[in-house]
């Protein structure tokens, strides 16, 4: 047997076999020609281990296979994780990685479970919780530890992935091939872009004039000036989900508002200068391009 002192001085009686098939650390102690076979709890037997009570004690149940309640805080696995990986348990790394990937983790701790998966290169877990940080405005100083936890290899993919997203979406809003009315002829440069993203590309629409009498000239500040807080938005939150509360029929945003009630000024005609419908779903097209992961589409 060998007896283990916590940090507190709780004394923990283990097995010296399970102890070492759980833990390549102690494996390797226990086979030196000075170690001792433990049979009491004197002093001059006990190994202190230098790990808190609240750790070591649902670590050592992992080694001895006993059941042990989902950690219920990001904290705990991640404690867990550590003493895991400096005592060289395989298994109980892969229990706990397990749970590191479960929902109520990538929800509420998403940047510190990328850190974490990238630490022990997990690139499942890591791409997983990529696509969750698109959640996150990576800029706000709440983020800036976990961010300076990331060698800069494993970081700039991660920003990388929520610079394009807005990049692209600004690019993709400006498009004349999809917003005929609001846009200016489509650049050779974009034609490009677009070449690439699709099959084929709509011939852009040279008109700027009112869809309906088709000869007044339109005032497009109102969509540039909704483009413009649209872009703002997924620059803050890059996932994109919060773009219903502009676009919907419950926003009350007022570039919005004036968007769609922007007329043709011709008193003959007033038509509607942009089709919210037809608008707003296109909008949502383009969102559904952008990628996701750090490796492209997909989840």
């Amino acid at each position: 047997m060998v007896v283990l002192r916590s940090l507190e001085g709780t004394l923990y009686q283990m097995d010296s076999h399970t102890l070492g098939a759980g833990s390549g650390l102690f494996e390797t102690i226990l086979s030196l020609p000075q170690a001792k076979t433990h049979a009491s709890c004197d002093d001059s037997e006990v190994v202190p281990v230098y790990e808190p009570d609240v750790v070591l004690d649902p670590f050592l149940r992992l080694l001895c296979h006993v059941a042990v309640a989902p950690c219920k805080t990001y904290d705990d696995l991640e404690r867990l994780l550590m003493v895991a990986e400096k005592w060289d348990a395989q298994g109980a790394i892969t229990s706990l990685r397990e749970e590191l990937a479960c929902s109520r983790f990538l929800a509420s701790d998403p940047l510190r479970v990328y850190v974490l998966a990238k630490h022990f290169a997990w690139k499942e877990e890591a791409n997983l919780a990529a696509t969750q940080t698109l959640r996150l405005d990576l800029r706000e100083p709440d983020h800036y530890s976990a961010l300076a936890e990331l060698p800069s290899h494993e970081l700039l993919p991660l920003l990388k992935l929520h610079r394009t997203r807005r990049e692209l979406f600004k690019t993709l809003l400006d498009s004349s091939a999809r917003f005929t009315v609001g846009n200016r002829l489509a650049s050779e440069s974009f034609l490009v872009v677009e070449h690439h993203l699709f099959d084929s590309v709509p011939t852009p629409s040279e008109s700027r004039v009112c869809p309906s009498c088709g000869k007044t000239q339109l005032d497009n500040s109102p969509w540039q000036a909704l483009k413009a807080v649209l872009v703002d938005e997924i620059n803050r939150r890059p996932l994109g989900d919060t773009l219903e509360s502009i676009l919907g029929e419950k926003s009350e945003r007022p570039e919005a508002k004036a968007c769609w009630e922007a007329r043709c000024r011709d008193k003959w005609c007033g038509g509607l200068n942009y089709d919210k419908s037809a608008t707003v779903r296109q909008i949502k097209n383009c969102l559904d391009l952008l990628p996701l992961t750090i490796q492209g589409r997909g989840v």
